[in-house]
């Protein structure tokens, strides 16, 4: 049996899996800013869905990036109160196995739907995740590509006077245009418009960076509000070096990618 948790900066999901092909129905709640306190309810869950077994193995993914050892977050910019605290020590307490595995939570839904979803069948595949913020993740051949600290193209810098980033230039205006509210309630599309144009601009810096067969678009942002077909053409407008022929598609797995990921984690490694 394994243990699957997805901790996002606004949901957290606990699922088991126990022949290691699927998992059982996901327990989704909100993510505890307050790490104690978070840790408390997620165990909690994870207890009840394992029913007094012990798990072969853990898969964690949580936003934010890690240390070299990937045993706690060193920086997480939606969930400020989880860093520096200690996430594989209180895994490995509560649950005595030592297979205890913690990535980057877009590099697990990356994980996901390279090997489940969208990505399928692909050599090498960029992910990006539009939604509470921006992250990503690149697999290659299956697998997470190695690295020292993990992926963040969400943070890569967009605007050289401001120092914005990719997710400040897109998240940080959607939350300031909505004013507390859904992104949905925002109905001028010139504002869309200009966001679908930086979201693409970003994209494209991953393009040139990481070169992949295709890039897979998740995230809220991406599958509820913003048009993967205007964010295709400003792509196309704006490539002068590739062939016009990439691959952009939008995420297959939904709110269970990081689950997939995390199954991938625990079976394939």
């Amino acid at each position: 049996m394994h243990l699957l948790i997805d901790i996002g900066g606004t949901k957290t999901r606990v699922a088991v899996s126990y022949d290691g092909l699927g998992f059982s129905e996901p327990a989704i709640f909100q993510t505890n800013q307050n790490y104690k306190i978070g840790m408390e309810e997620l165990i909690t869950q994870a207890n009840k869905m394992l029913a007094g077994a012990k798990p072969q193995s853990v898969s964690l993914g949580v936003p934010g990036v890690l240390n070299s050892k990937k045993t706690k977050l060193t920086k997480a910019t939606n969930l400020s109160q989880w860093e520096q605290q200690p996430l594989y020590k209180d895994l490995f307490k509560e649950f005595s196995t030592e297979k205890i595995f913690i990535e980057n939570d877009a590099a697990l839904v990356g994980l996901g739907e390279a090997y489940y979803g969208a990505g399928k069948g692909e050599s090498i595949v960029a992910y990006i995740t539009i939604s509470t913020g921006v992250g990503g993740s690149l697999i290659l051949n299956g697998k997470l590509a190695p690295s020292a600290y993990g992926h963040e193209p969400g943070h890569h810098i967009l605007n050289a006077t401001t120092s914005e980033t990719f997710e400040q230039l897109v998240c940080g205006k959607i939350r300031q245009k909505a004013e507390g509210g859904e992104a949905t309630s925002i109905k001028d599309s010139t504002f869309w418009e200009e966001i679908e144009k930086t979201a693409a601009t970003g994209i494209y810096n991953v393009m040139l960076m990481w070169s992949p067969n295709i890039i897979v678009l998740g995230g809220g942002l991406t599958l509820n509000v913003l048009n993967i077909e205007n964010i295709e053409e400003h792509l196309h407008n704006i490539n002068k070096y590739f062939p016009n022929d990439f691959k952009l598609k939008r995420a297959v797995l939904g709110d269970t990618g990081g689950l997939y990921g995390g199954l991938v984690l625990a079976t394939k490694k």
